[in-house]
């Protein structure tokens, strides 16, 4: 019944040659891509393997320096694709950090810009809102202080910011 209906495939196997050679260069190559050290790879004694080391720990040095500038033009010095689209993709998410980064700064520069100025209205310009919030009970904790009033701390957000406003002015 299940005899001759069905079809066996072979699939040929390739086996590399391994040998005490070929395992050396494995850690050598792994260890010059770990270390980013092209001495390592030149230790390698097979010349397709060393060629290859090569081209990865170059590829790898050049996305460090491409994300330290956050250059991407500099991935395209990059032989192999992988890589290269590796490179980046690293420099683009570098880009976004940094981007990110000044944005909070300006943020942070808009409300203290509005501190120093007393400006409770402009602290509305502010678009992340813990800076928002921030801004404004800077202000409103200042403006207590300065006349002594406590009937300002009640403008302030939470219970236990109008008591320490309070016990501030208390002082």
């Amino acid at each position: 019944m299940f005899g001759n209906n069905y079809e066996t495939e072979k699939e040929e196997v390739v086996q590399e040659d391994v040998s005490p050679d070929s395992l050396l260069d494995d850690r050598l190559f792994a260890s010059a891509v770990n270390n980013t050290d092209m001495d390592e790879c030149e230790k390698i004694t097979d010349e397709t393997k060393k060629g290859e080391c090569k081209k990865v720990v170059e590829a790898d040095g050049i996305t460090v320096e491409a994300v330290a500038e956050l250059s991407d033009s500099s991935c395209s010095k990059i032989e192999l694709d992988r890589y290269e689209e590796e490179c980046e993709n690293q420099v683009a998410e570098a880009k976004k950090k940094e981007n990110k980064f000044e944005y909070f700064e300006e943020q942070n520069k808009l409300a203290v810009e509005m501190y120093e100025n007393d400006d409770l209205e402009g602290c509305e310009k502010i678009e992340l809102e813990n800076y928002k919030k921030q801004c404004r009970d800077n202000i409103l904790l200042n403006r207590a202080l300065e006349s002594k009033d406590e009937t300002q701390c009640e403008q302030l957000d939470t219970e236990e910011a109008i008591e320490d406003c309070k016990l501030l002015i208390l002082e």
